[in-house]
């Protein structure tokens, strides 16, 4: 199962690259189509405060990560 696992990340994150070059910023999803990053603020004590949109530098901003680099992709598919 872990090959297939494997064998499924490697493909998408061919087909996100190929993407990537033709200019189309993307990210990576769960089989339930939700981005595959959690937020990195769920467990923030402060619920009133604005919602970061990625300024924070850390993934899990959903379509704010979104990238057309690859260097970037490659960085999403990773974590």
């Amino acid at each position: 199962m872990a090959t297939l696992d494997r064998q499924a990340t490697t493909l998408a994150l061919a087909h996100a690259l190929s993407a990537a070059e033709r200019g189309l910023a993307v990210i990576p999803l769960s089989r339930t189509k939700l981005p595959a990053l959690r937020s990195p603020h769920r467990d923030d004590p402060d619920p009133g405060r604005p919602p970061c949109r990625g300024e924070c530098g850390r993934f899990g901003h959903g379509v704010h990560d979104a990238s057309a680099d690859p260097a970037r992709v490659r960085a999403l598919f990773a974590a």
